[in-house]
């Protein structure tokens, strides 16, 4: 992969206090190929604010588009990817957390994966801590992602060590199964994405074409959304993406015979 092609959405609700448009600006600069597509989720701080003039500062670059109301980041990340299928050529679509906790510069990751393995589909960054990085999550995060990666690989026959990391990019040829529909969970789109990934492709073929990126760098930037009760929802729609994958690779199996 080279940056050229790369349409980034980065969903934004209410980010006014955390967003860092310097990094934004610094990867402009890094990955000339690199458009920022800002999803305005319907804050009602001065996050809107902040986009257009980030937006007007970069002529050509950034994309804001908005919403009036708050749909939540699933929809805005659809939004965000549908525009840029639908209105661009670029051969690359992904999304990025707007804290910027995986920094932007570690799109240089992505780019080195896609080199050496470059029949790829779906590459999600993965926050692995091994010697030589700067992967740092408080413990009670850390080992509640555990326990729940540990539920998405036994309940959808998925091995994979991190869904949730907000930074993934996507093969164009994908991405209208994948996005065209909306989603039916909310805080774990991410794992519904794979669901559908693998119920399209069938899982032995599916799996040939996700990868995991290992991160060099990952901070836990403060003001995160995810409450222990949405906690819980998260654990209740795994449970309902279960039940409707499960019988839908029982449907194709009998099909198959």
């Amino acid at each position: 992969m080279t940056s050229a092609g790369t349409w980034l959405v980065i969903p934004c609700f209410n980010e006014e206090r955390r967003l860092s448009l310097t990094g934004m600006a610094d990867a402009l600069e890094t990955f000339p190929g690199v458009h920022l597509c800002m999803v305005d989720d319907g804050s009602a701080d001065g996050t809107l604010a902040l986009l257009s003039a980030f937006a007007e500062s970069h002529p050509g670059r950034v994309t804001v588009l908005r919403h009036d109301l708050n749909r939540g980041k699933a929809e805005a990340v659809r939004t965000g990817v549908l525009h840029g299928l639908d209105n661009t050529g670029h051969q690359r679509l992904g999304y990025w957390d707007a804290d910027l906790a995986t920094p932007l510069d570690e799109l240089s990751l992505f780019e080195r994966e896609t080199e050496r393995t470059p029949d790829w589909d779906i590459l999600m960054g993965c926050r692995h801590q091994r010697l030589g990085t700067k992967i740092r999550r408080k413990k009670t995060r850390h080992y509640t992602g555990r326990v729940f990666a540990t539920m998405v690989s036994q309940l959808l026959d998925l091995p994979v060590y991190d869904t949730q990391c907000g930074a993934k990019i996507f093969r164009r040829d994908v991405i209208g199964s994948l996005f065209s529909r909306p989603f039916r969970t909310t805080w774990i789109f991410d794992v519904e994405l794979l669901a559908r990934y693998i119920a399209a492709k069938g899982r032995e073929a599916a799996l040939e074409r996700i990868r995991e990126v290992p991160l060099d760098r990952w901070t836990d930037v403060g003001g995160s959304k995810l409450s222990p009760a949405a906690y819980l929802k998260a654990i209740g729609d795994l449970f309902i993406l279960s039940r409707t994958y499960a019988a839908k690779r029982g449907s194709d199996s009998n099909r198959h015979r």
